[in-house]
């Protein structure tokens, strides 16, 4: 058997840990970067995503009632529906990253990560016209986010969190 065919073969749990690589007492270390997983509060998730409003219903007149009535089936609320939770799904994730992930020594140098991650920016592939550089926790944020954090993470730090594990499966399925 091959060591592909085997890893595929392995428990998703095992695989995820595998992934996660602990290296001692709970401390995950990628490419140098060592980073403790906690906890991250419920009422911040349920903060930010309450700061993502839904639609408004487009109404329209029903003819045989003769007024006014709601339309939840209006293509384009289902689609800015549909834009709406995925922006619930990634506040999750955002959230996660940075109040989930702590970086024991700190944010790697900007030049050994954030040069790479502007090439992204430069080709449209994600926007940063947001962050300000000179700002330490956008900085965080945008390396945690965009540089560190992994599925498996995300997993992790759900499962100490206590978000079930199918909003985590969805929050990054809808990237």
């Amino acid at each position: 058997m091959t060591d592909k065919k085997r890893q595929e073969n392995k428990p998703e749990a095992l695989q995820t840990a595998h992934e996660v690589a602990l290296v001692e007492d709970g401390i995950v270390e990628r490419n140098g970067v060592r980073a403790r997983f906690v906890a991250v509060p419920p009422g911040l998730i349920q903060d930010a995503q309450g700061r993502v409003e839904n639609p408004v219903v487009p109404m329209w007149i029903d003819p045989d009632k003769d007024r006014e009535m709601p339309n939840p089936t209006d293509p384009e609320y289902l689609r800015l529906m549909g834009v709406a939770n995925n922006r619930r799904a990634a506040v999750i994730i955002d959230v996660m990253a940075m109040f989930g992930i702590e970086l024991i020594d700190g944010v790697p140098d900007y030049d050994t990560w954030g040069k790479r991650l502007r090439v992204l920016e430069k080709v449209g592939a994600i926007d940063l016209e947001w962050v300000n550089w000179d700002d330490e926790i956008d900085v965080e944020f945008v390396y945690k986010r965009y540089i560190f954090m992994q599925t498996a993470d995300m997993q992790a730090i759900g499962k100490k969190t206590g978000v079930p594990q199918a909003a985590i499966s969805q929050a990054a399925g809808a990237f």
